[in-house]
């Protein structure tokens, strides 16, 4: 009795499970097709349901009302991508002028000739004894960025005459951005022997703007002379 009973149990499952199936793909055609494919949904808009409901009427749903975008402005020809403005034309523009005047005018021409006169000291002293006396250093030169022609003076002279005064004649030729040659004659006059000397030497700025001025001069009879200056400009304002 028992095998029968086991028999039956088995075929009564079997027979339930082959309904469940029937009914399932009576109900989805698409649901035994490979087993592991769901039926497609149907869309919002065809399903009968959703059609014609209001989006507002679903809770959280409430869509804001549509804005309309402004309209958009042309761009100007003056402005450019990142909205520059060009300044307005010159009120007073200036007339045509040839290139010389041009140049004059805005000072633009990295070759023309220019001039400096520096005077470095220029000092009227009185002595204990009531004598007068005047000193005085001073540079001056002509030219452009890579040739000058150098005028140095500097001495003393007091009522009795003139003492310790030189005047140097140079020419300047930049070999660097901030150093120059310099050769040229050099004159010692006033009271004692005067001497002429010919001048060797270089003029700069050395780092930390440091002038540096350095000659050396050779005369007559084996004489040789040097020269060297160093200053450094403390400007207050």
């Amino acid at each position: 009795m028992r095998p029968r009973v086991g028999f039956r149990v088995v075929a009564m499952v079997a027979a339930l499970l082959v309904m469940n199936m029937a009914i399932a793909q009576h109900a989805n055609p698409h649901a035994m097709d490979g087993m592991d494919m769901p039926a497609p949904a149907a869309s919002t808009a065809s399903s009968p349901a959703m059609s014609g409901m209001p989006m507002d009427d679903m809770p959280g749903m409430a869509m804001p009302p549509p804005t309309a975008k402004p309209a958009a402005q042309p761009a100007s020809a003056t402005e450019s991508a990142n909205d520059h403005v060009a300044p307005p034309p010159p009120a007073h523009p200036m007339a045509p002028m040839p290139t010389t005047q041009m140049t004059d005018v805005m000072q633009m021409d990295d070759q023309a000739t220019r001039g400096m006169l520096l005077v470095d000291r220029l000092e009227r002293t009185r002595s204990t004894g009531g004598a007068m006396a005047t000193t005085w250093e001073a540079d001056a030169w002509w030219g452009g960025d890579i040739d000058k022609l150098w005028l140095r003076s500097g001495g003393e002279k007091a009522d009795d005459g003139t003492r310790d005064a030189r005047a140097e004649l140079l020419w300047s030729h930049a070999f660097s951005t901030f150093w120059d040659w310099r050769l040229g004659l050099r004159d010692d006059f006033g009271r004692g022997a005067g001497r002429q000397w010919a001048a060797f030497g270089m003029q700069g700025l050395a780092p930390y703007w440091f002038d540096l001025d350095a000659t050396f001069y050779a005369g007559p009879q084996g004489r040789t002379a040097a020269r060297l200056e160093a200053s450094y400009d403390l400007r207050f304002t």
